[in-house]
């Protein structure tokens, strides 16, 4: 044992150099068999078994050199693996399509002369198919009920006595649509009558749409005011910066067309409103 050897390396007998040449003979003998028995060598067991040889050999080692024999055997089986391999997988058979369908067509009778009979292979494949279930009732099978026929007099008199009812929906479709246009003349008459009781052709916008005491009927004239416009029975010009209301005398609009506009309102600026113009009073009155 060398001088340099840890006190580890001395309790432990693969450190002894004649158990270290030993193994080193195993090894190579090993080694030397595994090569000369190489191209008989085409038993998977063989193969196997030549691995656990060198895998309880391999527990015996503790130094590099013979680490490195180890590891050249090691190879040496690697190499003969992947030959086996590659044997193997060349022996396996091929699917060949044009011997398939050249197969295929003569069983079909393709190749006497005519189109190839394709109900023969579907005979073939149909045992392979599973049947479609059929449908069974809870009750069995429902039980026709013969058709009644009525006679011409019989049927003049039912559809006497079926009354047409009209949808729910478009009746109050209706109703509020007739509420709308009541509202609608309720402001341009009172447009109108605030116009010859004033002796004027304009009046502010907002003191003429805002009620002081409702924001929800504020709401409403505005709404009611657009019809006005879109039919052109009313106007809006700006001046100095302020709206003003006036009447297309005739109602048909101008030739000239019309232009719209959005306008949007909230709590906020309704009360702002009614204080920078000191509204005290509505002069659309509330339909009662």
């Amino acid at each position: 044992m060398a001088s340099g050897s840890s006190e580890g390396e001395g309790s432990d007998t693969r450190w002894d150099t004649a158990f270290r040449r030993d193994l080193r003979h195993e090894l190579r003998e090993n080694l030397l068999e595994t090569q000369r028995t190489r191209e008989v060598m085409s038993v998977p067991d063989e193969l196997l078994k030549k691995l656990e040889e060198g895998d309880k050999l391999y527990d015996k080692v503790v130094s590099s050199r013979e680490a490195a024999i180890d590891s050249e055997h090691f190879k040496l089986l690697s190499e003969i693996a992947r030959h086996q391999s590659q044997s193997s997988r060349g022996e396996l058979i091929h699917f060949d399509q044009r011997v398939y369908s050249e197969k295929l067509l003569s069983l079909m009778g393709g190749r006497l002369g005519g189109p190839p009979d394709w109900t023969v292979l579907g005979k073939l494949f149909i045992k392979s198919f599973k049947v479609a279930p059929t449908t069974q009732f809870l009750h069995g099978a429902l039980d026709p009920v013969p058709v009644v026929q009525k006679s011409a007099r019989q049927a003049k008199r039912a559809s006497k006595s079926v009354t047409t009812e009209r949808p729910k929906e478009l009746t109050e479709f209706e109703e509020k649509e007739e509420t709308t246009t009541r509202d609608v003349s309720i402001l341009i008459n009172t447009l109108k009558r605030v116009f010859e009781e004033q002796g004027i052709d304009k009046i502010h916008y907002f003191k003429f749409i805002i009620d002081p005491e409702s924001f929800s009927h504020t709401v409403e004239n505005i709404f009611h005011f657009a019809f006005l416009i879109k039919e052109g029975r009313a106007g809006l010009i700006i001046e100095n910066g302020e709206p003003y209301i006036h009447l297309n005398i005739g109602g048909g609009g101008a030739t000239g067309g019309t232009n719209q506009g959005i306008i949007s309102i909230n709590m906020k600026m309704w009360k702002d409103l009614i204080d920078k113009y000191d509204i005290t009073e509505s002069m659309i009155k509330k339909r009662q």
